[in-house]
C-alpha cells in the first residue's frame, strides 16, 4: 500500500491510501493512522497525548476523519527490533 500524507497545520493531515496494483483506493485506513501518528511524535511533529486529525477519502467521495492520539508511553510498548 502506498500511504500519502500531506500535514495541514499543526495537528491535521491530508492522507490517501492505494493499493496500486489493484486499482484500489482505502477511504479511511486505520493502521496507517496510527502509525503515523507514531511517525510524527518521533519525528516531533507532533506532542504525545496531542490529538491528530486525519482526512481521507475526499478524493474519491467518501470522506472519513480519524481521530489519532499516541499515548506518551507508546515506546515502552514497541518490541526492541
Amino acid at each position: 500500500m502506498a500511504y500519502c500524507f500531506a500535514l495541514n497545520g499543526s495537528n491535521k493531515a491530508f492522507t490517501r491510501g492505494m493499493l496500486p496494483w489493484e486499482l484500489y483506493e482505502d477511504p479511511a485506513t486505520g493502521s496507517a493512522a496510527g502509525s503515523l501518528g507514531a511517525y510524527l511524535v518521533q519525528h516531533g511533529k507532533l506532542s504525545p497525548n496531542e490529538k491528530f486529525y486525519i482526512q481521507q477519502g475526499v478524493e474519491m467521495g467518501r470522506p472519513s476523519q480519524i481521530e489519532v492520539e499516541v499515548d506518551q508511553n507508546w515506546q515502552e510498548t514497541v518490541p526492541p527490533l
